[in-house]
């Protein structure tokens, strides 16, 4: 989170929030449309329509001539046209009445239909483990028909290739709200257009080939999609989850858990041919059984398999799929492409699968173009093929702004991070390949270009050149550097063509930074650096160094997307390198040259990288909100809480649309609030029956906007009276720090909110407590557990007994991906609510601080947010006068925090005072919080101190 500027005023947000709520309370909900006829459902009972009835009637032959279901959707039927409505309340509907033709099938045709429920979770519709099928009748109609079901669950169907609720083409059917669980059949079949928005289809069986449990052949677009737990395709091909062949699908804020499939194909999602974008989906958990035998190839994915299709995804997760049965060839356990042209992935994450490759497997034609960026691709184990990207088959692959970590592979031949075999092209800019088993980068054949990228902490080979002919290589302000094992970069033995490197600096990895055969040609393009003297062959004196110590510093985030080595003060890396052919910017898309000339590496030394979208501090595109609750009890603090959370739209311009995410503590997605248009300049409530969460939810959310916003989330509970605000966080990091952390402190405890801002899972996150004034940490936390992006976890200081009692200090929060931290601190009687900060300032200012003022005192903590200890002075003005009224100076250790009661002896007495207060650190990284409290009426407040003097 940035800190707060002078020019904030939280009290106009106040009045907008209550004035945005008295609006949203008067709404008038929309008018229902109007039906030409309404059925009332009277029973569960299935009966058909009575012979000789006129058309339209819903009439039975059960006594007292009931209105059924099944009769109902005949009537409705019979008189075309509609819209008509069927109202079905409550209620299990067991179909299993005889009658005329096709009895275990609806056929609607030239009608318009609303089939309402009264939630899914009440009225189910139930086909006690018969063949029963709700269609369109599709090409036989003159007309379009239109199916909507909305409020209902369908289950115990069966069938094999019938699906319970089916809709052909050119047909159209929407279902809201809808459950389709325990069938033995397809769940979901389309070749029309449906629209899917809240459906769950979960523990359904499909027992036959090349499909799914969901199948879609026309136009399919869903949101809000949960598919989990089904087994898809027990014969070859198909899938575990999702089936789309030759049609359009279209899924988003959509979760692909735990299918699994038994005869190849994907365990989550398969498209072949057709078109598909992903939005925001979760496929994870998902498992393939490879058909594969005897050394013969499987064609599995355990995640999401493509073929032939014409694919984007954005910001969709990957993550722990498999692959089961024999280990083969091209059987992968994250994302399998084979022909897709072209395929793009914007953010997102590859993460945590398994397979003979295991995380991104490309092995399609050299028609096929793949583009990723802005992604992860961590912690997949492969087998025979590689651990993070294998690409083969003249692929044309392009990686940039992304990051390919702790990857592992059992092949020598391949590399844990990246391999390219057999005529591929891959293109890499201002990527990250760390701490991968196996190696960093494998190139064997084909075209490798190499630009900003950072090569660190392998076990392995940081990279093997060793093309074939007609190959390329080239390196450009490449890092390549702390190899664990291996060496930096193993060039093998071939004639040709030349290797060529220009500003690449290669240091400290563990068997030395060059391999080089007598009969490889490298060309040096000059501003080479290596640390030791391996490569003196290939970089000649003069505009290359050899025997250089290039100063870096550790891997860490310097800013921008992934992580780099910066360059140290007095490093001869910097302007050291070549103009001619530097990019111009570095891997943070920091600009180039800052000096005389372009700095060697990947890191440019005296510039700042951008800050991203979403990370300014007059607003972002996306905030975080590391906790929302909607009637939840709070074991700590005590009461019954809500969250209520009011969107501003900072642009004065343009109109925004917001979108919110509820994210459940297992990363699970518990509910969308669609694009909202906000004004330019105004603001919107969610709160209550408005916020779009349903009771009981406590996780975590997301806000996004397509342009500039900003958010406060109000904690209140009103059997305890007690409530606070704080701010969303737009400016994430790796390493947050919060200013105080209380255990039993004056009856006051903390608990910490921390969020993961990534795209990838936190693997591990860590919590380094400092007493007040403390030089070294008093306790620690470490969470393995993985902490999926968007979710957050709880952790209760007054639950870690290592503090003691009567703990008064500050936390810092680290893990490996960016994480946004709320602290909220009470007493019982009181709350106080603040955020954590990824990035400190030199000085600070607290525009209120008292002493005796009508029963109110003030506390200023301060906390050392950098990495070294610092001086830190505090200076106190009288509102009254001006005049500086007290002032000291304390030396603060990296991490720890101070505080100065606003009272003597920095005061010159302990009367009635109201003024302001400076913090200063020259050099430092400081945040503050100065608590503001009443004890004789149990009032209080926070706030963070600004930036700037």
């Amino acid at each position: 989170m940035s800190l707060p500027t002078l020019g904030r005023r939280p009290a106009s947000r106040i009045v907008a929030f209550l004035g945005a709520l008295a609006v949203l309370l008067s709404l008038i909900p929309p008018a229902e449309p109007v039906y030409a006829m309404t059925y009332d459902v009277q029973t569960t009972k299935d009966a058909v329509q009575s012979n000789g009835v006129a058309r339209g009637a819903c009439v039975t032959d059960l006594p007292g001539r009931l209105c059924t279901l099944r009769a109902a959707l005949t009537a409705a039927d019979q008189l075309d046209g509609g819209p008509h409505r069927i109202n079905v309340p409550a209620g299990t509907y067991i179909l299993d009445a005889a009658g005329p033709t096709n009895a275990g099938a609806f056929f609607l045709s030239d009608v318009e239909i609303a089939l309402v429920g009264a939630g899914e979770a009440t009225t189910i519709v139930e086909g006690g483990g018969r063949f029963f099928t709700f269609s369109n009748c599709g090409t036989g109609c003159a007309n379009r028909v239109k199916l909507a079901i909305s409020g209902m669950a369908f289950q115990n169907f069966s069938g094999e290739y019938s699906p319970v609720l089916q809709n052909a083409y050119p047909s159209t059917m929407e279902l809201t709200n809808v459950t389709v669980t325990n069938n033995k059949t397809v769940a979901i079949g389309n070749s029309g257009a449906m629209t899917l928005t809240n459906v769950t289809v979960t523990n359904n069986t499909f027992g036959g080939n090349n499909t799914s449990v969901v199948s879609n052949s026309g136009s399919l677009a869903a949101t809000g999609l949960r598919v989990i737990g089904n087994v898809g395709a027990t014969g070859s091909g198909g899938a575990g989850g999702i089936d789309s062949r030759d049609g359009r699908l279209t899924l988003t804020n959509t979760q692909v858990l735990s299918n699994t499939t038994n005869g190849g194909g994907a365990g989550g999602v398969q498209t072949i041919f057709g078109t598909a974008m992903l939005t925001n989906v979760l496929i994870s958990g998902n498992a393939a059984h490879s058909s594969g035998g005897g050394g013969g190839l499987g064609f599995a994915a355990g995640g999401l398999d493509v073929l032939g299709a014409t694919v984007t995804l954005s910001n969709t997760v990957i993550s722990h799929n498999r692959i089961t049965g024999p280990v083969v060839r091209d059987t992968v356990g994250g994302l399998r492409i084979s022909g897709s042209d072209p395929f793009t992935m914007n953010g997102g994450a590859v993460q945590g699968n398994s397979g003979s490759i295991g995380g991104i497997g490309l092995l399609g034609s050299s028609a096929t173009t793949i583009t990723v960026s802005g992604a992860t691709i961590a912690n997949n184990t492969g087998g025979t093929l590689g651990g993070g990207l294998f690409i083969q088959s003249g692929m044309n692959v392009t990686l940039t702004d992304s990051t390919i970590a702790a990857n592992s592979t059992a092949n020598e031949q391949a590399a844990g991070g990246a391999s390219v075999f057999c005529c591929a092209a891959l293109t890499m800019e201002r990527v990250t390949v760390s701490g991968n088993t196996g190696g960093g980068i494998a190139h064997r054949a084909g075209r490798l270009q190499l630009t900003n990228l950072t090569v660190s902490g392998n076990g392995g080979d940081g990279v093997v050149a060793s093309p074939g002919f007609g190959s390329s290589e080239q390196l450009t302000n490449v890092t390549i550097a702390n190899q664990t094992s291996g060496v930096g970069l193993n060039i093998v033995t071939d004639a040709t063509p030349a290797l060529e490197l220009k500003n690449t600096l290669l240091a400290n990895n563990a068997n030395g930074n060059c391999t080089v055969p007598v009969t490889r040609s490298v060309s040096s393009q000059g501003g080479n650096l290596s640390s030791d003297g391996s490569c003196a062959s290939v970089l000649p004196a003069g505009n290359d160094f050899n025997l250089t110590d290039p100063l870096l510093g550790p891997l860490a985030d310097n800013g921008g997307p992934t992580q780099t080595h910066a360059l140290q003060p007095g490093s001869p890396a910097i302007d050291g390198g070549v103009d001619d052919g530097c990019p111009a910017i570095d891997q943070r898309r920091a600009p180039r040259p800052q000096g005389a000339r372009c700095d060697i590496g990947a890191f440019e030394v005296g510039s700042a990288a951008p800050v991203p979208p979403g990370g300014a501090p007059s607003g972002s595109s996306v905030v975080y909100v590391p906790t929302v609750r909607n009637v939840v009890p709070d074991a700590v603090f005590g009461g019954t809480w809500r969250t209520g959370l009011q969107v501003l739209n900072l642009s004065g311009s343009k109109a925004a649309s917001v979108q919110i995410r509820y994210v459940r503590p297992d990363g699970t997605q518990a509910a969308v609030v669609s694009p909202v248009t906000i004004a330019a300049g105004k603001s919107q409530t969610f709160f209550g029956g408005t916020i779009g969460v349903d009771e009981g939810f406590n996780g975590a959310a997301v806000v996004s906007a397509d342009g500039p916003i900003a958010v406060i989330a109000n904690e209140l509970s009103q059997d305890t009276g007690l409530s606070a605000s704080f701010n969303g966080v737009a400016q994430t990091g790796r390493r947050v720090s919060v200013p105080i952390a209380l255990r039993g402190r004056s009856g006051f405890n903390t608990a910490l909110y921390v969020q993961n801002a990534g795209t990838a899972a936190a693997t591990r996150v860590e919590v380094k407590y400092f007493k007040l004034d403390a030089s070294s940490p008093t306790a620690s936390q470490v969470i393995t557990t993985p902490l999926a992006p968007g979710a957050s976890l709880e952790l209760s200081q007054a639950a870690l007994t290592e503090l003691g009692d009567d703990f008064q200090g500050s936390a810092i929060v680290e893990a490996d991906q960016p994480l946004a931290v709320v602290v909220n601190q009470s007493n019982g009687r009181s709350l106080l609510a603040g955020t954590g900060q990824a990035q400190g300032a030199a000085s600070l200012s607290g525009p209120l601080v008292m002493n005796n003022n009508g029963g109110f005192g003030s506390l200023l903590q301060v906390q050392n947010a950098g990495t070294a200890s610092t001086q830190v002075t505090v200076r106190v003005f009288s509102s009254a006068t001006g005049a500086k009224v007290g002032e000291q100076t304390r030396t603060l250790a990296a991490g720890a925090a101070t505080a100065w009661p606003i009272a003597a002896p920095l005061l010159p007495n302990d009367e009635r005072f109201v003024g302001s207060v400076t913090v200063e650190a020259a050099g430092g990284q400081l945040i503050g919080v100065v608590n503001q409290a009443n004890p004789g009426s149990n009032q209080a407040s926070a706030y963070s101190l600004f930036a700037g003097g």
